[in-house]
């Protein structure tokens, strides 16, 4: 991908680090949804047309794929030392769900499009994270947000370092989805 201001395949980061709903409890949660929340998870595309002055014809998105699903936890180490743990993971010390996705997703299009306006049409997508038994008592789950446009382009060398690092940390994903309009939740499930 170049810098152009035209693609037709687009690279974004969202940060969701804000949300709104009911989050699920340790009572809500099997072990196994304590062991990979991504099982309980799904990416919600939100095409929002809707924002714009003019008419935006539907812009011909093809293909979705998770390079990284933003849930998986992966630790990092800075300058002094100190560990972060990033993604959705259990915190022992709370004894409950941590952090925040943080999901990488690529889009092709049929066509190059403004990268900038594309950016903008898909900036309220979220993640959901609902237990089975919240599923079972009709319960919507908690959904994670960004209220303030942390989601970004990521291309060029950035995006080839960015992937090399996924690969390197174990939670390189790379799953496809062909797109169909009617269609707007992918499973995070490994």
């Amino acid at each position: 991908m170049t810098n152009n201001q035209f693609s037709n395949e687009i690279v974004i980061r969202f940060a969701l680090t804000k949300g709104e709903g009911d989050f699920p409890s340790k009572d809500e949660l099997s072990e196994e949804e304590i062991e990979c929340p991504a099982s309980i998870c799904t990416f919600n595309l939100d095409l929002d047309y809707g924002k714009f002055d003019e008419d935006l014809d539907p812009i011909g998105l093809t293909e979705i794929t998770i390079l990284y699903d933003g849930v998986s936890e992966y630790d990092t180490v800075d300058e002094n030392g100190v560990v972060e743990t990033h993604g959705v993971y259990w915190d022992h010390s709370l004894n409950e769900l941590a952090g925040y996705p943080a999901p990488v997703i690529r889009f092709k299009l049929k066509e190059p499009v403004d990268k900038e306006v594309f950016l903008s049409l898909v900036s309220f997508s979220c993640i959901n994270i609902r237990s089975k038994i919240q599923d079972e008592n009709g319960s919507d789950g908690f959904y994670f947000e960004d209220y303030v446009g942390w989601a970004k382009i990521i291309e060029g060398e950035k995006l080839e370092d960015y992937i090399e690092f996924l690969d390197n940390v174990d939670v390189y994903f790379g799953r496809t989805f062909t797109y169909h309009e009617d269609e707007h939740s992918y499973p995070l499930e490994p």
